[in-house]
């Protein structure tokens, strides 16, 4: 009896030991009854022009949660919180609820999933403020929601080959309509005076493509590496509500209106490496690297010369 308790629970260990493994795997997949927790902690350093003092640093905490509630399909929860004391500016960036269904397991050809989210920026005032000046305006964002709700869904085609995983997977995001913003401004022109702007911000569509692979070295360590490409739609108001200011505010808030022409795409590559130090949670190093093409005069994402993260992982599994 002893001996067949023993043998229960090696295999036990074993078996979380690799689902620990598999959690930064390219095909993962929760099974009937798992939890997980991701949580994340990484430091970004950008730079927007040739100044070195416009080198920012963000600090961002992601923490990703998800429960199995059959072998096929997952519920899960993402939120993520942005903080620059470089820019003054702080806040949420991400939440969302959603699901992964498992079409096709690991016994057929191929694995298929198809996920769906729904975004919950809308819960979260975006914020900004206005400085206008004789020579012009100058935009800064409070904080790092804008302010809509969004919903999305996706599928990843992947294959397991031993102990490579490899998956493609796209994504489609419509933001929806929305007008949970208060916009700033200040002028020491007493014709312009301080007040602030609502503005009933368009409908919009994201998209998403990437590729991504995993390598189990051994029974603990496994080495990944992902390249995704993002597309964000640009930003379109559609109607301004005034609140106080002086006799030419009207021009500043009408200055709003219009396709702000602000769509730019990110090219990210990221690498990581993971090991579990226990049977069910693992310590993982990741780092990653942004190319975009914004333009310098866009409000919302400027170009970057550079911008890298660099980054720890704990995740756990129960």
């Amino acid at each position: 009896m002893k001996k067949l308790s023993l043998i229960a629970l090696v295999l036990g260990v074993s078996a979380n030991a690799m689902a620990a493994n598999n959690m930064e795997g390219a095909t993962f997949g929760a099974n009937k009854g798992d939890f997980y927790a991701k949580a994340q902690f990484g430091m970004v350093q950008k730079k927007y022009d040739g100044s070195d003092l416009n080198i920012k640093g963000i600090a961002r905490d992601d923490l990703y949660l998800g429960y199995g509630i059959s072998d096929v399909t997952t519920v899960r929860t993402a939120v993520g919180y942005l903080s620059s004391v470089d820019e003054d500016k702080m806040g949420l960036y991400m939440g969302k609820i959603g699901m992964n269904h498992r079409l096709l397991g690991k016994s057929q050809p191929v694995i298929l999933d198809f996920f769906y989210d729904l975004h919950l920026g809308g819960l979260i005032k975006s914020r900004g403020n206005a400085i206008v000046g004789a020579g012009g305006t100058d935009f800064h964002y409070d904080n790092y929601s804008h302010g809509r709700y969004a919903v999305s869904t996706g599928f990843q085609v992947g294959k397991e080959i031993g102990k490579w995983a490899n998956a493609a997977w796209a994504e489609i995001r419509y933001n929806i309509a929305g007008d949970n913003n208060k916009y700033t401004f200040e002028s020491i022109i007493p014709a312009v005076g301080n007040g602030w702007v609502n503005a009933d911000i368009k409908s919009s569509t994201d998209y998403a493509v990437g590729l991504k692979s995993s390598y189990e070295m051994t029974e603990k360590w496994l080495v990944n590496g992902a390249v995704t490409w993002k597309y964000t739609g640009s930003t379109s108001v559609d109607k301004v509500r005034l609140y106080g200011g002086g006799a030419m505010a009207p021009m500043v808030a009408n200055s709003m209106l219009g396709d702000h022409q602000d769509a730019y795409q990110e090219l990210i590559f990221n690498l990581g490496a993971y090991y579990n130090v226990a049977p069910n949670a693992q310590l993982g190093f990741y780092g990653e690297y942004t190319f975009d093409d914004a333009e310098n005069n866009q409000v919302s994402h400027k170009e970057t010369v550079y911008k890298y993260e660099l980054g720890v992982k704990f995740n756990f599994m129960f």
